[in-house]
């Protein structure tokens, strides 16, 4: 069994650099490792060019972008390479997605320990994710069709007592079955950041298990932007997800989703908050229209 690790970064040299240390001192490690690096402008490429030169047990690969084309393309070329050289299992991560000691072992056991017949329907495997000390709920999800709407619930937090089934989830702490990649295909490439990984995860999870294995653990350590005002990358977020129910659903759906988003934006212009109002319409304005890529107007 080849398993293949796929780091994403972009001006996060400490946070690389911490996580592959942490790579370095792994109980069982991958066998491959590749890194996509953004066209960083920190010293990340100094960085990757010294770890490149010290020896280590797994084999080591780099794509170096001549753009940042966000993490949805730099996923889209790391898995691709990860198919290309031959790998089983591909683990998604960016470099500030910190593993437990053992995550590998956890993973590998429970494969090796199941019957193939079982494994073979497995689509991926993920950890939990810890934020700030607790479960991040967010990143294991379970998706639901009404009449005219497509909701999103968290996995409770009662439910990491043992493994679990899923429907969409974050690359956070997640590793990925390559035959049903080779199936439903790679990362959204054009998202440019945000819902990138939970698209995969809807194409992947019709076709095959997502478990959740809770006591592998991965640290993801993110501040809350919860009633703050909307940053640039949300743009990316209602625009991505509003692309995924056109592309997944009836039309019906798409209509009243981009309803809901419209009625967001009234709401924030009553508020006199006029700039997120102005997001948020565009974001529904080319998802409408099928813009995909990154906006000129929300940049990094």
């Amino acid at each position: 069994m080849i398993i293949t690790s796929v780091i994403v970064t972009y001006n996060r040299k400490d946070c690389l650099n911490k996580l592959l240390k942490i790579y370095d001192n792994l109980e069982y490690m991958p066998n491959n490792i590749i890194i996509v690096d953004n066209n960083s402008i920190d010293g990340t490429d100094l960085l990757i060019n010294d770890w490149l030169g010290i020896q280590r047990e797994y084999s080591k690969f780099t794509i170096s972008m001549d753009e940042n084309i966000g993490g949805s393309g730099g996923f889209y070329e790391g898995i691709k390479k990860a198919i290309e050289i031959g790998s089983d299992w591909i683990y998604v991560s960016d470099d500030d997605a910190f593993p437990s000691n053992d995550i590998f072992k956890i993973f590998s056991d429970f494969i090796n320990n199941n019957k193939k017949e079982y494994i073979d329907k497995i689509a991926a495997i993920c950890s939990k994710v810890i934020n700030n000390g607790k479960i991040d709920t967010e990143h294991r999800r379970r998706i639901k069709q009404g009449v005219f709407c497509i909701r999103e619930y968290n996995v409770k937090e009662e439910e990491y007592n043992n493994n679990f089934e899923l429907d969409l989830f974050s690359y956070v702490g997640t590793m990925i079955n390559s035959k049903y990649i080779n199936d439903v295909g790679l990362t959204e490439k054009d998202y440019f950041i945000y819902y990138d990984d939970t698209e995969h995860s809807l194409r992947l999870s019709r076709k095959g298990k997502i478990i959740c294995i809770p006591s592998a653990e991965v640290i993801h350590d993110i501040k809350s932007d919860i009633n703050k005002k909307l940053s640039w990358k949300y743009y990316y977020g209602y625009r991505n997800r509003l692309l995924m129910i056109k592309k997944h659903y009836k039309k019906r759906y798409f209509v009243f989703e981009c309803g809901l988003d419209r009625m967001k934006a009234f709401k924030r212009i009553v508020c006199f908050n006029f700039k997120d109002a102005y997001l948020i319409n565009k974001s529904v304005n080319d998802a409408i229209k099928g813009i995909y890529g990154i906006s000129e107007e929300y940049k990094p």
